[in-house]
């Protein structure tokens, strides 16, 4: 069992486990009561609650042929309402929901371009990027991934590989109601690993773990205004 993660009421908890055989997401009480798997197994990841507790979007390998292609789905929180929102999800990376549980950040690879965020509008399945690819002259790709939402929606953090030093990352925001080619604002300019944005109740506020330091789990609280 891995991943776990709390329902915004505080009163059930998501999860991968391959108990059956198979990557399936569960979910159950916090005793460990009323169990029950949403999927149907193959290999599920990156469970993640709407903030109205309604549903959990997660990401799922499946056999495509001649290719394996991840997708986006989202269930509703009782597993009866599989859908898919999304091809060509970049494989590992978790979605985010926007604060009124209408749209979802995520990371898209696209062949050619290479991986940038978008957004994804729950209910018509309209598909928006807001920032460009991640790849540069010379056919190197670099990640963009774990977009987080502000709270009051207006911004997106994520991550971003460092262009002159590999295995190293930068915290960008990026205006959430943008196009494709919306400046990004670069948050932290250590060199360093940052990793898993997260954004604390006052807007315009990220926090995360830096590799820079080790006496502190959060690291560095950085201001955007």
């Amino acid at each position: 069992d891995t991943t776990p993660t709390w329902s915004p009421d505080g009163t059930e908890i998501a999860f991968i486990s391959d108990r059956r055989g198979e990557y399936r997401i569960y979910k159950m009480g916090i005793n460990g009561e009323k169990l029950s798997h949403l999927t149907k197994g193959g290999s599920d990841w990156g469970p993640a609650w709407s903030p109205d507790g309604q549903w959990i979007a997660y990401n799922t390998l499946q056999p495509d042929p001649p290719h394996k292609r991840v997708y986006l789905y989202i269930v509703s929180a009782d597993g009866r309402k599989p859908r898919r929102l999304a091809t060509a999800v970049e494989k590992g990376r978790s979605a985010a929901w926007s604060p009124d549980s209408k749209k979802i950040a995520f990371s898209t690879w696209e062949l050619g371009i290479g991986p940038k965020i978008a957004i994804i509008d729950v209910e018509s399945g309209k598909l928006r990027r807001v920032t460009l690819g991640g790849r540069v002259p010379g056919g190197r790709v670099f990640m963009k991934y774990a977009p987080a939402w502000s709270p009051d929606g207006k911004w997106i953090a994520y991550v971003s590989d460092n262009l002159e030093v590999q295995h190293k990352t930068f915290l960008y925001v990026v205006d959430a109601a943008g196009e494709e080619r919306a400046e990004s604002i670069r948050l932290t300019t250590h060199l360093s690993t940052n990793i898993s944005p997260a954004w604390v109740p006052e807007p315009f506020f990220s926090v995360s773990p830096s590799a820079e330091k080790m006496t502190t789990l959060w690291g560095k609280l950085k201001q955007h205004r």
